[in-house]
């Protein structure tokens, strides 16, 4: 399945005109309008399912289709999401399941040193610069960014349309990652990231809790580093939100 260009252009239209609006009050049609359209498309997005219960909440206030109200924050952080979503180009979804590769991929970080990510016998690793926690960002933060930084790698690797089991030693990123958000302001600008990597390439994660003891990307994300010849290709291009936080090693 796919969207047309038109209809993603229009549907990103309508969102943007609803952030951007001057006018802070809508109506009870307005916000009909735009999550129906929503509701119709989490064919093509899944994960967007998880991005429409506050618009969901937020409808339901209306007694009737004259009364205004001002747009909640939580319904322009979710269309913010939805925005940068429909902005990526050719949208596609398989209807038939995807086929699993296990690439053996680990992810880990600790606030001592940094992130860590292995796939096989090979590694790469990033230090947390000075003053990385800052604005809430934390070792959840940290650790979905593993998770960020190990599709990035899978997409500049060029796969598509596969699902990848992914071991990870946080329960609470992983219980953010399947419902597709955090109480965390930070984590969820990551998870935005994330959501809209894998919706661009039609990929798909499996998160798998492992004890800290038995990840093997535990001790390299503490600082103690694999052999240079080992690392991982091609270099990953991190996002350039990330570059006051993190540095390759």
């Amino acid at each position: 399945m796919s969207l047309s260009s038109e209809k993603c252009l229009c549907l990103l239209a309508k969102v943007s005109n609803l952030i951007g609006s001057p006018c802070p009050k809508v109506n009870k049609k307005s916000i009909a309008s735009i999550h129906g359209s929503l509701q119709h498309v989490t064919v093509i997005y899944p994960r967007g399912r998880a991005h429409l219960a506050p618009l969901t909440i937020f409808l339901s206030k209306f007694p009737n289709d004259h009364i205004l109200h001002n747009t909640p924050k939580c319904c322009l952080i979710l269309l913010a999401w939805w925005s940068q979503i429909l902005s990526l180009p050719h949208p596609s979804q398989s209807l038939e399941t995807l086929p699993e590769v296990d690439l053996n991929l680990w992810v880990d970080a600790s606030t001592s040193w940094g992130i860590r990510l292995c796939s096989n016998v090979s590694w790469a690793a990033w230090h947390l610069l000075d003053g990385w926690n800052s604005a809430g960002q934390d070792i959840g933060w940290a650790e979905s960014i593993a998770i960020e930084l190990a599709i990035m790698w899978l997409m500049q690797c060029g796969w598509r349309n596969t699902c990848f089991k992914l071991n990870c030693d946080n329960t609470l990123v992983i219980a953010s990652f399947w419902k597709g958000r955090s109480r965390n302001p930070a984590h969820n600008e990551s998870l935005t990231r994330i959501t809209a990597n894998l919706a661009a390439y039609n990929l798909s994660i499996t998160p798998s809790y492992v004890q800290s003891s038995t990840n093997r990307a535990d001790s390299f994300s503490r600082g103690i580093l694999g052999h240079p010849h080992r690392h991982i290709v091609p270099q990953i291009d991190i996002p350039c939100d990330l570059f006051p936080f993190i540095e390759s090693r």
